[in-house]
């Protein structure tokens, strides 16, 4: 094979401070949605739009070919032939929820014990500037490649997915395709995603000695419900703190109310079970509370009987499990109790096993049930490729070629781009042992994961485009 470790050793060490320069041009960039600044070609706000533009300027200044598609999306292509080889990354970075967290400005990438921190520099940038570098390590080599290489770039990842809709009803899929966007080594599936919305109207309540009045959480999509404050308004405050067991902290803000706060430790919510969810502790508390105003008692019933406790769906009837896929897990992410209507935002997700139809059903019945309005608005489809399937083989050979270790697929809870390929995986960066906080506070890239994906994004592409 022409392609060798030591020709690529080389070349990642005299290009180390170009990879690296134009991935902190890129996260300088904050581009995240606004909607309010949307124009022609820039349907995702005029931060997206510099970062595309930024983009197409790194990519034509070492002389690819790139295409607009105004503003959704891009594409640098290498090569002629065809069947095309993707590579799907996205440009855009979820907003800094906990700036005080941030150990340097998250748009302003710094480099500290070999990692790289800002936002973006994992999720998705700094493997798109290597995908980038991959492309040009073959296109030096001179050899005609059977299939063209694009490496495409969305807008809209983070939120709505349309930069892809708009991509492919342009474009044709690819013949072999991944996403640099999550683990090493192989992540041949990813669970089904439905994010759905329980409301309800309680306009008549009976108040007793102890009145629940509000609630309030944090309002992240993505994340574990880890902050509640609840608002009581009571005539025995002595009895109502006695009654309470699983609470943070208490603090009386008036004569007769009293906000009992409950605090967790943040997770993403597809990954419930690495925390634990406020939302639990609230309803253990109102369990406990005698005297409870029928607002109250509603809000605890349906935590108690459908949530509590519970990181997987079996209350709500949604449980499964898959031999390949692993097991289906389900996180109230958010609750709020204002002007006399309660909401929570739910994530559940699903391997194998059971229908998106069988899904809707059984959350509109426990619905109609509670008189609960139901609106689901996210609603991604689950991935799951083949392990025999070539595009597997190719990509464990180049896994094999890099790490030295054989291959062992495995399902994420994520999402990535793959989801929307025809024959297409998630692959790396990502490997045991990083902690990247996509997502979260310094979110980091360790530089030499960065250099052996590289390494391991040019053997996948040699395997998927010259052979």
């Amino acid at each position: 094979m022409i392609v060798n470790k030591e020709l690529i050793i080389d070349y990642l060490k005299s290009n180390q401070e170009s990879i690296i320069n134009d991935i902190r041009s890129l996260v300088e960039i904050p581009s995240i949605r606004d909607e309010s600044t949307i124009d022609i070609n820039q349907p995702f706000g005029i931060e997206i739009r510099k970062a595309f533009d930024k983009l197409i300027q790194i990519a034509k200044d070492k002389n690819f070919v790139v295409k607009d598609f105004d503003g959704y999306a891009i594409h640098i292509e290498y090569g002629e032939g065809e069947e095309v080889v993707g590579v799907l990354n996205h440009i855009d970075v979820v907003p800094v929820y906990t700036k005080e967290l941030w150990l340097s400005n998250p748009f302003n990438v710094c480099e500290k014990d070999n990692h790289l921190y800002g936002r973006g520099v994992n999720d998705n940038k700094g493997p798109l500037v290597g995908i980038l570098y991959a492309l040009l390590f073959l296109r030096n080599l001179n050899i005609k490649p059977k299939r063209k290489i694009r490496l495409i770039v969305g807008g809209a990842e983070e939120t709505t997915w349309e930069c892809m809709e708009h991509y492919f009803s342009i474009n044709e899929q690819p013949k072999f395709a991944f996403s640099p966007d999550g683990n090493f080594p192989i992540v041949n599936g990813e669970k089904g995603i439905l994010y759905f919305n329980l409301r309800k109207k309680i306009n008549e309540d009976k108040f007793r000695n102890h009145n629940l009045v509000e609630i309030k959480s944090n309002k992240e999509d993505g994340f574990v419900c880890d902050k509640i404050e609840a608002i009581f308004k009571t005539n025995d405050k002595k009895d109502l703190i006695k009654s309470l067991v699983y609470y943070t902290e208490i603090e009386e803000i008036e004569e007769e109310k009293i906000l009992v706060r409950y605090i967790g430790e943040r997770a993403l919510s597809r990954n419930p079970h690495r925390s634990y969810n406020c939302a639990f502790n609230l309803a253990k508390d109102l369990d406990k509370i005698k005297g409870l105003n029928d607002k109250g008692i509603i809000i605890k019933d349906i935590l108690n009987s459908y949530f509590t406790d519970d990181n997987h769906g079996k209350k709500l009837g949604l449980y499964t499990e898959d031999v390949n896929m692993g097991v289906s897990t389900l996180c109230i992410m958010s609750i709020f109790l204002e002007k006399d209507e309660l909401n929570m935002k739910i994530d559940f997700r699903y391997p194998k096993g059971i229908s998106l139809e069988f899904i809707t059903n059984r959350i509109n019945e426990v619905g109609k049930k509670e008189n609960l309005i139901v609106d689901t608005y996210k609603d991604l489809k689950l991935l799951y490729v083949e392990p025999n399937s070539e595009l597997i083989n190719k990509l464990s050979n180049a896994y094999k070629r890099g790490f030295g270790k054989e291959v062992e697929l495995f399902t994420k809870g994520a999402a990535s781009y793959a989801r929307v390929l025809e024959n297409g995986v998630a692959f790396g960066p990502t490997i045991d042992g990083d902690i990247p906080n996509s997502h979260k506070a310094n979110e980091n890239i360790s530089i030499d994961t960065l250099y052996k994906a590289i390494e391991v994004y040019i053997y996948a592409l040699y395997n998927l485009a010259f052979q």
